[in-house]
């Protein structure tokens, strides 16, 4: 009789010390990643950049963490910026793969004085962490559009339909320095800078296919902390493959580029471009004898130098290049 009765609370007793356990797990989890977020903050205020999640909750029990803020704000400086509401969920049983989606519209000012409206339908990005290196990498926002505030409703600074970016770690890299296989699509992609340069207003499409090394520097913290690790790491961007296609513009291009001591891109570019004639025209000279000697088929070749924030073509400067921090 006594065996029996145990045998039939021995499954209910089992199940209780698993919630128990689980109870457990979970409660200490949150409590850990709250203290996470807090060490980070105030890492952050350190730096001179001040977060703020508004009405932070975590929760999600039993089977899941959850941050969500009411919206989110940064103040660096004279940069601010400020967004809708956050939400970023990690599983209980795999808390370093954490997936956040973050509303519009979001606001940002300048130390120019210069103030950006920003609206989206969509932004979720999707990280795996492993002893605080970034493993994988995962992001996608549909309906993006920048205006500038106080300007007039067509100034568009930049929008896009669809632009997705992803960052994988190349396989058989060094495990001590890996790199990352980059791959980004871009659909329904303009700027006024663009519309200028190309003499039309059509949405175009991009895509790129490279390699970043040193993918060891990047890790958990603020973006220009990253790329600076990165930079000093001699980090450098090899373009297996990039494709931009806007009305009848084609341009098919590779290369490596790195950042500066100054903070600026460098490096070559090269490729062909077709259907780029109205662009020569405008540039009057040298470039725009180019139309009449005519382009092959599949288009002018081309070769770009970027160096001491210049962008050459040949002995040719075409832009002057600003430091990207």
């Amino acid at each position: 009789m006594a065996d029996k009765r145990k045998s039939i609370l021995a499954p209910p007793l089992l199940l209780l010390a698993v919630i128990v356990l689980w109870s457990g797990y979970w409660f200490v989890g949150s409590h850990i990643a709250g203290t996470a977020i807090a060490n980070w903050v105030t890492r952050e205020n350190d730096n001179g950049r001040r977060w703020t999640c508004h009405d932070q909750r975590i929760g999600g029990f039993p089977f899941r963490f959850e941050l969500n803020c009411s919206s989110v704000s940064i103040e660096e400086g004279r940069i601010t910026a400020s967004a809708g509401p956050l939400r970023a969920v990690a599983l209980a049983y795999k808390p370093n793969h954490v997936v956040a989606e973050l509303d519009g519209p979001a606001q940002a000012t300048l130390p120019s004085g210069q103030s950006f409206n920003v609206t989206w339908l969509l932004l979720r990005t999707s990280a795996v962490l492993s002893g605080g290196r970034l493993e994988r990498y995962d992001s996608v926002i549909e309906g993006f559009k920048a205006t500038q505030a106080g300007a007039q409703e067509s100034a568009v600074v930049a929008q896009a339909a669809n632009l997705e970016t992803h960052l994988r770690v190349t396989p058989d890299s060094p495990p001590e320095t890996p790199s990352f296989d980059v791959a980004i699509d871009g659909k329904g992609v303009a700027s006024p800078l663009i519309d200028a340069l190309v003499g039309s207003n059509d949405p175009g499409d991009l895509m790129v296919r490279a390699t970043m090394t040193r993918a060891d520097t990047i890790g958990a913290g603020h973006p220009v902390d990253n790329i600076e690790r990165w930079r000093l790491a001699g980090g450098k961007l090899s373009i297996a493959q990039m494709k931009a296609t806007r009305g009848r513009i084609a341009l098919d291009a590779r290369g490596e580029l790195a950042i500066d001591d100054q903070h600026m891109i460098a490096g070559r570019v090269e490729g062909s471009a077709a259907g780029i004639d109205q662009i020569l025209g405008r540039s009057g000279g040298l470039l725009s004898g180019l139309v009449n000697l005519g382009a092959p088929a599949q288009g002018l070749p081309f070769a770009l130098t970027f160096r001491d924030g210049r962008v050459m073509m040949g002995p040719i400067r075409l832009l002057n290049l600003q430091p990207l921090y």
